[in-house]
């Protein structure tokens, strides 16, 4: 009898192997297939105008660089959460 042998293998598949493999016999367990449905539907996306400049950009970045040196020397939980709260506000497109 001839066998197919796949040309590319999944590492995870033989671990999933030999935790069958050490299993009782005396025990059945079933596998069952597993369907997965997909659904398309048209969605209406609204277009975000930035009003961002170059200058306003690296202004922010400039801002972002001197609060990281200076969190450097105060890392505290509260001084990285202002930070990163700084950082999200500046990296935010700005809508009109």
């Amino acid at each position: 009898m001839a066998t197919i042998k796949a040309q590319v293998e999944d590492p995870r598949l033989a671990d999933i192997r030999n935790s069958v493999a050490q299993h009782n016999d005396a025990i059945p367990f079933l596998l069952l297939p597993v369907r997965t449905e997909t659904r398309f539907m048209q969605v209406s996306k609204q277009s975000l105008q930035v009003t961002a400049t170059i200058e306003s950009v690296l202004e922010g970045m400039a801002y972002v660089q001197i609060e990281a040196i200076n969190t450097q020397s105060n890392i505290t939980g509260p001084a990285i959460r202002s930070l990163i709260t700084d950082t999200t506000g500046l990296l935010t497109p700005r809508q009109s």
